[in-house]
């Protein structure tokens, strides 16, 4: 089994998984279709997986001082160390 480390806070989890559920609803039950529907399909999978395993690919290449600690972004601990 794959194991992925964590690097998403929890509303990014939660965030990520409804805009993937309302995407995917456009799909599948509203019917959008083209390439608009195959936007709507991939960007929705992608939220999916990583809302489902708290891993997001495009927070590892971006290089961005993410921090899902809600303690270190709370005492400001995580634009500190990265600035």
């Amino acid at each position: 089994m794959i194991h992925f480390k964590r690097n998403m806070s929890s509303f990014d989890r939660v965030s990520k998984f409804i805009v993937a559920v309302l995407l995917l609803s456009l799909f599948f039950v509203a019917g959008v279709r083209g390439f608009l529907g195959l936007i709507f399909l991939v960007v929705g999978l992608l939220f999916s997986f990583s809302s489902i395993t708290s891993y997001c690919p495009l927070y590892k290449t971006s290089k961005l001082p993410i921090d899902y600690d809600l303690k270190n972004i709370i005492n400001n601990k995580s634009l500190k160390k990265h600035y």
